[in-house]
């Protein structure tokens, strides 16, 4: 998702600074690059990454665990 006012690792900070307990699962459709947002986000404790393309029953099944943890 293109964001005008900010990337993906300020959100990921936001939401973190916001509320802690809140998982946060971030969406690439880039390859591995060592300066992406997703590589540093995952340095300061993302943990759930997709891909796309997506599969929609994994991506579902995966929100369902991030609920049931809740």
């Amino acid at each position: 998702i293109a964001m005008p006012d900010m990337d993906g690792y300020e959100l990921f900070w936001r939401v973190k600074d916001y509320d802690e307990k809140i998982p946060v699962i971030m969406m690439t459709g880039f390859g591995y690059d060592p300066n992406h947002v997703l590589v540093r986000a995952k340095v300061d404790g993302l943990k759930d990454v997709i891909f796309k393309p997506f599969d929609v029953e994994k991506l579902v099944a995966l929100i369902d665990r991030k609920i049931q943890k809740k």
